[in-house]
């Protein structure tokens, strides 16, 4: 696995086309331009996930950049791509303690009436169409907490981790995105949430974990959901 940094220098990049796809914040044109670092790849399979770097995390103007997780290095030999790729395979084990980032599509599955399968519904909405068939208020920063909690809670026996103090995990940047695929057919944009969690993990199950980390954590990956950054602060 490898590891890499991924700037993407606008000032480098002459292609009207290529400038489209990296403005505008758009997760699924984001996807598109990092699909070009790994050419050749067999179609059906998933070769990267990524993680936008937002400002409070290092951007710089005049720069996009990411953080790219892959099975093999992404390669590029126009000028307007500046890659930084170093090896990943974390020593991890059972007991250790790391600081997380990581940005999710947390969804839910719900029955609809008259549908014979579940459909996924964003969880912050979810629990808001509940309390309305209720009749019930809660202040939207108070649902974003609550069912954010309840989100990555319900993955930590499945992904080999345990949270160290839940009153610690902090969650924010709930978005929404309506994401276009450039076609102007109808119900051919892509809606989806996402939100951000802070927090420290003790590992449980280094299978379990180390999987979920080269894979992802959670749906939309193609999107920029799912990669989770650590760093080790206790090792056992």
């Amino acid at each position: 696995m490898y590891i890499s940094q991924v700037n993407f220098l606008h000032h480098r990049c002459e292609g009207i086309d290529i400038l489209r796809l990296a403005i505008g914040h758009n997760l699924y044109a984001y996807h598109q331009l990092l699909w070009t670092l790994f050419p050749q790849t067999p179609p059906g399979e998933s070769p990267f996930l990524f993680h936008v770097i937002e400002k409070e995390e290092g951007f710089k103007a005049n720069q996009l950049s990411f953080i790219v997780v892959s099975k093999k290095q992404p390669v590029s030999s126009v000028s307007y791509w500046d890659i930084h790729v170093k090896p990943y395979m974390p020593v991890v084990n059972d007991g250790d303690v790391y600081q997380f980032r990581i940005r999710v599509n947390p969804t839910v599955a719900r029955k609809m009436e008259g549908k014979k399968h579940s459909s996924r519904h964003d969880v912050i909405m979810n629990r808001k169409y509940e309390n309305r068939k209720s009749n019930i208020q809660t202040p939207m920063a108070e649902i974003v907490q609550e069912e954010g909690l309840k989100w990555i809670q319900a993955k930590q026996e499945s992904c080999g981790f345990s949270l160290v103090s839940s009153s610690t995990i902090l969650m924010h940047r709930y978005m929404q995105h309506c994401l276009s695929k450039g076609s102007k057919s109808e119900g051919s944009d892509i809606r989806l949430s996402t939100l951000d969690y802070d927090g420290q993990l003790e590992i449980t199950n280094r299978e379990k974990f180390l999987f979920a980390l080269f894979n992802g954590f959670g749906p939309a990956k193609s999107f920029g959901c799912g990669l989770m950054l650590v760093k080790k602060i206790k090792s056992t």
